[in-house]
């Protein structure tokens, strides 16, 4: 990959990589209001790094009170706009003075399927055309009633072999007519779109980014959320086929609270094999655990051998998903166990259970090929911001306003609290007494560097820090007196930047 002047991308310092996220969140713990966030990482920082929260920029927040029906377009061409920008370069000013032109550009999307929807405009899961990967054609169930043939609403997404692969040139061209389309008349727009499954998207617009390369299928909502979900839901439900009976069900129930496993992978819910509750409410790490560890011995001989055959072969690919390295040659294992199990799927349950998750996953293999393991494009780390944003407290007035300026605050302050080493050399350079309140907060064990201190902590270090010499005896006594309580001393972490943080 290059950047706009010919030279590879990142071959410069000033060169960045940059992750695009979009998801919805609930901000309101009782009511069906949805807002969605729109979040940017830096790829260039290492992989346990790059998605703390003072490295991820809240660039968007997408109003509710549901989602958009069908394209983000209105809220990603601000941020088009400025990646533009990026990509054309930008001169800055470095901490040493000196003038460096600063690049950068988008190397992926991370989302679920609705959204990477939304924001790359590919028709959803319910058109023809479904695949953003290829030109694959789902099959419509129809019966037969009073003589007649009608459409039952159900798709199959069996797949015996790809149709012909997308490229993105064409992706890109078919995006431009469906918008000189929609300038003539809005049926015009539809069909367009129906023909070649592809809407236009304000990403078409950057001239590097590839809406099919750079488009991943997340292995967080397609295996743990869906099909691992799925396959149990039938074993519950259709016992004739996989010989899970009321009583082997609840066997597997017994075994599941039995079964003793290390502290650092966690027990399941007791309720995990309750068939009444249909598998619903548990979170993909519950599904991942469950399939990795669980479900193989657990399983044994309560299944029909086909059915466990079939279960079997999806975990092992998981197991591969989930791994930080991976292979050429473990890729190619995935491949051949992914279409396996494409196939026992369909014998087992049927052709009209094969979701699109099932299609499109047997197109995962080729990613970690340009964008390395799953775990550097899965949406695990996004959820987590979309969890820290539903946390928010606010007034529910305004509340997309408050929450961008508590979220950039928040990691402003992490951004600027001065670290253990630089305190303490700083007080003993200029031969200052290290004030005892000071000094027994950096005898604690979480005032280090490399942890979070409090946000008493913070506020503590960066007014001692701040505080004028001749100033600093008495505000030492008067926070020993309790004078001066921690929350009263007045920072403003949005326009002032000490200098101890650079």
């Amino acid at each position: 990959m290059s950047d706009s002047s010919g030279n590879p991308l990142l071959s410069e310092v000033y060169h960045f990589a940059l992750m695009l996220g979009v998801d919805w969140f609930k901000p309101y713990k009782h009511s069906e209001y949805k807002m969605g966030a729109i979040l940017m990482s830096v790829l260039n920082l290492p992989r346990d790094e790059r998605m703390l929260h003072r490295w991820t920029m809240l660039v968007g927040l997408i109003p509710g009170p549901c989602e958009p029906a069908e394209n983000i377009n209105s809220f990603l061409k601000p941020v088009v706009d400025n990646l533009l920008k990026l990509w054309d370069g930008i001169e800055m000013e470095n901490s040493n003075g000196e003038q460096v032109v600063v690049r950068a550009m988008v190397l992926m999307l991370s989302a679920d399927l609705p959204a990477s929807r939304k924001a790359t405009q590919f028709l959803g899961n319910r058109a023809n055309k479904g695949c953003h990967v290829c030109l694959f054609e789902a099959e419509r169930e129809r019966e037969r009633r009073r003589g007649r043939y009608r459409l039952t609403g159900r798709m199959s997404y069996f797949t015996e072999s790809f149709g012909e692969l997308r490229t993105k040139g064409q992706v890109k061209e078919q995006g431009q007519q469906y918008l000189e389309a929609v300038h003539r008349s809005k049926a015009q727009a539809i069909q367009v779109a129906k023909e070649t499954g592809v809407r236009h998207s304000e990403l078409h617009r950057l001239p590097y980014f590839d809406p099919i390369r750079m488009s991943p299928i997340d292995p967080v909502h397609a295996f743990f959320l869906t099909m691992l979900k799925r396959e149990s839901q039938l074993q519950m439900e259709d016992e004739h086929a996989t010989g899970l009976t009321g009583r082997n069900i609840e066997i597997l129930a017994a075994r599941l609270k039995r079964l003793e496993v290390p502290s650092d992978i966690g027990r399941l819910p007791l309720h995990m094999a309750d068939p009444k509750l249909s598998l619903s409410g548990f979170r993909a790490i519950q599904w991942l655990n469950y399939a990795i560890t669980y479900a193989r011995p657990c399983l044994w001989n309560l299944l029909e051998e086909d059915a466990y055959i079939c279960f079997k072969t999806i975990i092992e690919a998981c197991e591969i998903i989930i791994a930080h390295l991976v292979t050429t040659e473990q890729l190619e294992t995935l491949s051949k166990l992914l279409w396996s199990h494409h196939r026992q799927f369909a014998t087992l349950y049927g052709r009209y259970n094969v979701t699109p998750y099932y299609h499109l996953v047997l197109h995962l293999p080729t990613y970690p090929k340009d964008l390395g393991p799953s775990s550097n494009f899965w949406t695990f780390p996004y959820e987590r911001f979309n969890g820290y944003l539903g946390d928010i407290t606010h007034s529910a007035i305004s509340v997309e306003g408050q929450m961008f300026s508590k979220f950039i605050r928040e990691q402003s302050t992490e951004m600027t609290v001065p670290s253990y080493d630089y305190i303490k050399d700083h007080w003993q350079a200029e031969a200052l007494p290290l004030p005892p309140v000071l000094e027994q907060l950096l005898s604690q064990n979480e005032m280090r560097s490399h942890d979070h201190p409090t946000a008493a902590q913070k506020s503590l270090l960066r007014h001692l820090r701040e505080c004028p010499a001749d100033m600093l005896l008495q505000r030492q006594q008067q926070l020993e007196r309790a004078d001066i309580p921690y929350t009263e001393w007045k920072v403003d972490l949005l326009h002032r930047r000490p200098a101890c943080s650079r």
